[in-house]
């Protein structure tokens, strides 16, 4: 059974679902429901925001809701409520700590939300707001939000990212672990460098295809490699061994060369730039 009310669901074109926790109570206030377009409260129960999903298509009318600074076109914004007095460093989860049931339950939400929208699982398009501004490259002002588990705490801030988006896919996938990744092309600077596959918020494509664009070689072992006769990227990248080949993922490779990569839905193509 759906989480989202379908009516909440308007027709129209997203980009991307940023996460959040609004700082609050373990409730919907009425400024938290106007800032973010849906709400899960400590319970798992989803709110609806004031502001449809459909106002965030464009920015400019000045009517939408301004969940993430200098992203919020084309971006649906989903929080937590949760958090209220939080601090980073030395972490403290505050009077209303998240719950694992609201962990669970907007990783649901954000894979019904990609379903409806066709939003591909990527680092770039699902996402939390401490991710904006490494992801994106658009300055946050500081934000970690919602990338401290309070229940474990162990995890660091990219690895909650990475596990947010693996709950996205399992959702997407029926509750079942995926074991097809999903096949998509890549460019990197107008070259195609061929299918690359989309796992666990990664984009892998064969590095030696990689090498063969940049015009390098790459060298690896126990599942790292680094490109040889190339000044940028830099240092050594993590490389997922199947059946001998090295494949890696070309958002690292973009985000450390300078470049940014991209989503194109109609033709199912991640373009580096």
């Amino acid at each position: 059974m759906p989480l989202i009310d379908p009516a909440w669901l308007p027709h129209c074109e997203m980009k991307r679902v940023i996460c959040h926790w609004t700082g609050g109570a373990h409730r919907a206030s009425s400024l938290d429901r106007l800032h973010y377009h849906l709400l899960i409260e400590h319970d798992g129960n989803v709110i609806r925001g004031e502001r449809s999903i459909a106002d965030n298509v464009s920015t400019a009318g000045g009517v939408y809701a301004a969940h993430t600074k200098g992203c919020n076109a084309g971006s649906i914004g989903v929080a937590v409520c949760c958090m209220a007095g939080a601090n980073e460093r030395p972490f403290r989860a505050g009077s209303h700590p998240m719950t694992e049931r609201q962990w669970t339950v907007l990783a649901e939400v954000v894979a019904e939300l990609c379903g409806r929208y066709a939003i591909p699982v990527t680092p770039e398009t699902v996402l939390g707001h401490g991710e904006v501004q490494l992801n994106l490259g658009i300055a946050q002002n500081g934000k970690w939000d919602p990338l401290i588990l309070p229940w474990n705490q162990q995890l660091g801030s990219a690895e909650v990212g990475k596990f947010l988006r693996s709950l996205v896919q399992r959702a997407l996938a029926g509750g079942e672990d995926p074991e097809a990744p999903q096949m998509v092309n890549v460019t990197f600077r107008g070259k195609p460098i061929g299918k690359a596959a989309l796992m666990n918020g990664e984009c892998f494509v064969d590095s030696a295809e990689v090498a063969g664009v940049l015009g390098c070689t790459v060298e690896g072992s126990e599942g790292r490699l680094r490109f040889v006769g190339l000044r940028a990227p830099e240092g050594s990248f993590e490389a997922l061994d199947r059946d001998g080949r090295l494949y890696i993922d070309i958002q690292d490779v973009a985000f450390r060369a300078g470049h940014t990569a991209a989503w194109d839905a109609p033709s199912a193509t991640v373009i580096v730039t």
